[in-house]
């Protein structure tokens, strides 16, 4: 179970969106802001490869979070840290320790 102590980042959520127009029938998708939680960071891996003469930089975290406040995050969602987005890779709850682990992928 995390501590209090343990929690000393804090994430905003983007929630997934999808929006049809009912003129024109057309369908706006995006993320909306949520709110934000507190969770414990830790960066585990990243690479750095040549790519079509273009340079893509890849960084994987871990984000732990108590469970009441992460439970209605999805794969579809993103977070936001330190100004960068970042993709939902895997979601592992478990409800006997009340905390969430998400896998994350910054957005390139």
């Amino acid at each position: 179970m995390l501590s209090t102590g343990e929690l000393e980042d804090i994430v905003i959520v983007k929630k997934y969106t999808k929006t049809i127009s009912p003129t024109s029938g057309s369908v706006t998708k995006g993320y909306n802001s949520i709110g934000e939680i507190w969770c414990k960071i830790l960066i585990y891996s990243g690479t750095e490869m040549l790519d079509n003469m273009k340079t893509v930089h890849t960084q994987k975290i871990k984000m732990y979070c108590r469970y009441d406040d992460s439970e209605d995050i999805d794969d579809k969602d993103r977070i936001e840290f330190n100004g960068e987005d970042y993709n939902i890779l895997f979601k592992n709850p478990n409800k006997s320790k009340q905390e969430i682990v998400f896998d994350l992928e910054k957005i390139t």
